[in-house]
């Protein structure tokens, strides 16, 4: 059973040397390749082409989001399994083995844990709780509706069925919801979404307050866009939007309970971050707002 490591690449020179290092050194008996998409215009593709021969790199002319550049390098590859994985995350040497054994088991569509790869931040770890906190290696594992392509693997025919990674052309604001999207239609064609705590990855969020502002709006933004595409949780927000106001504390409140059935060291670590979590959720409402607002003629899917 081939499986093909899909990566999408947008200026990752800072990251992506991490990123492929751990998958050289998996300890599995399945046999995997590894295709990069990249669209940089930085040094991502020398490095990638002078410290990683045997990855299928495949360069696109122009900035390309994660979706299309994901089906890009899906399209070059071989493997019966599709296994998601992005620049900015690490995994343990046995993750393509717990990923076979999910599969192998009789899954059809597999997630893991994404774990706090910048635990010693105060913003990326907060970024990391509103973001990640659904994934922890402390949940059961169970059937989810939705788990990001940060650590998301599905077989090949399934992803073609559900008709692959779909992006909306919403100008100047990065999209940032594909992975919804296509958990939405694969739920749609009748499948389930296993999660399994024991694939994990370390995702390494933003540390920057610009950035994790401007990522927590473009989330928010991408949120309601999707919510006014397909009918999922939460679209009521969309279509009562003065209740959008109430999304700090709504969010707040869920994380709250979610942590509280976890460890209590997650609990007082989110008590310590809620401050940076409430601005972050604000910046979230403000990007729900826009994407309300913002016109979506011949963007339905």
């Amino acid at each position: 059973m081939l499986v093909s490591v899909i990566i999408a690449s947008y200026n990752s020179s800072k990251t992506i040397t991490a990123c492929l290092e751990a998958l050289r050194q998996q300890a599995t008996s399945y046999p995997y390749e590894i295709v990069v998409a990249d669209s940089s215009d930085d040094h991502t593709a020398k490095i990638i082409g002078e410290k990683f021969p045997e990855v299928k790199l495949i360069r696109l002319p122009a900035r390309t989001y994660p979706g299309p550049a994901r089906n890009a390098a899906v399209q070059g590859s071989k493997g019966e399994i599709l296994a998601f994985l992005d620049t900015d995350c690490t995994v343990p040497s046995d993750w393509l083995a717990c990923i076979g054994r999910a599969h192998q088991s009789g899954h059809q569509i597999v997630g893991g844990a994404v774990l706090n790869g910048t635990r010693h931040s105060y913003v990326g770890t907060a970024e990391h709780i509103i973001e990640f906190s659904e994934y922890s290696e402390w949940q059961k594992a169970r059937s989810l509706r939705m788990i990001p392509t940060c650590n998301l693997s599905i077989r090949r025919e399934i992803f073609d069925k559900a008709g692959r990674f779909e992006s909306v052309d919403t100008g100047k604001m990065l999209f940032k919801s594909e992975d919804l999207l296509l958990c939405h239609r694969i739920r749609k064609h009748g499948y389930s979404i296993y999660y399994n705590p024991r694939i994990k990855v370390y995702h390494h969020n933003r540390t920057s307050l610009r950035r994790f502002l401007k990522n927590q709006l473009a989330l928010g933004f991408s949120s309601a866009v999707v919510r006014r595409l397909v009918a999922t949780k939460g679209s009521a927000f969309v279509q009562y939007f003065p209740l959008a106001v109430f999304i700090p504390a709504i969010k707040t409140g869920i994380l709250l309970k979610r942590l509280a059935s976890y460890r209590m060291i997650d609990l007082f670590s989110l008590v310590f971050h809620i401050p940076m979590i409430f601005v972050g959720s604000c910046f979230y409402t403000i990007g729900f707002f826009r994407g309300i607002k913002f016109p979506l003629d011949g963007c339905r899917p």
